[in-house]
């Protein structure tokens, strides 16, 4: 991403990804992050929001599969 946004955008960041590129690229190009931080003794394998990219009720059962696929991968 290059410049500086005439529009920023309020984005909502998982800590764990602050330092990615593509993340600090956000920051720079004047967009406003906000981070949180998942509670300790939770550990999500699927995060729904209305707000999220892409979300779509109808995909819901797909992002379950997606999930499970995923933690199932995690574990070998």
């Amino acid at each position: 991403m290059k410049g500086k946004t005439n529009q920023p955008l309020t984005i909502l960041i998982d800590t764990s990804m602050a330092e990615e590129p593509e993340v600090k690229s956000l920051l720079e190009a004047g967009h406003i992050l906000s981070y949180i931080r998942p509670i300790a003794e939770y550990t999500y394998d699927l995060i729904l929001s209305r707000k999220a990219w892409r979300y779509d009720p109808k995909y819901v059962d797909l992002a379950i599969k997606a999930a499970r696929k995923s933690k199932k991968e995690v574990k070998v």
